[in-house]
């Protein structure tokens, strides 16, 4: 378990506006670290709750329509799940995280790689390929993540 196991941030790594959710959500599972998921926001939208990608990916942890509409979480209690809303994206960036995590977790190498290629490519291509599948993208966003 992930008892006792709270792991902090750099100042300055995290816009103040977002350092409590981080650093909260950042240990919701043994897979994450704050600094991981902060590192992960980061590389996604540059900390931005509005952005939007030429595939459709949306908000600051830029999840597509169809990912979010099942794993997109009402991280606020305030009724609803917005994309947009930091409140609700950063605690379904850390809980999609945790369970890609368990999707990959027999598969060989590095299991933070494996998770973070899982969030990237899908669980499914991390499988097939036994690790980090060979698509520049995936490399890309695990390396820089991970770095």
């Amino acid at each position: 378990g992930g008892a006792g196991r709270s792991v902090g941030l750099a100042k300055g790594a995290v816009p103040a506006a977002y350092r409590a959710l981080v650093q909260k959500w950042g240990n919701h599972c043994p897979a994450i670290t704050p600094a991981l998921l902060a590192a992960q926001l980061y590389q996604e939208s540059g900390w931005n709750p509005r952005a939007r990608s030429p595939a459709n990916a949306l908000g600051i942890a830029q999840f597509i329509p169809g990912t979010w509409a099942t794993h997109g979480l009402d991280g606020d209690g305030d009724g609803d799940r917005d994309v947009f809303d930091p409140q609700d994206a950063i605690p379904s960036a850390a809980s999609y995280d945790c369970t890609q995590a368990r999707y990959v977790k027999d598969v060989p190498g590095d299991p933070t790689a494996n998770m973070l290629a899982a969030y990237n490519a899908g669980a499914y291509a991390v499988i097939k390929y036994g690790g980090v599948p060979p698509y520049r993208e995936t490399r890309n966003y695990v390396k820089t993540i991970t770095t």
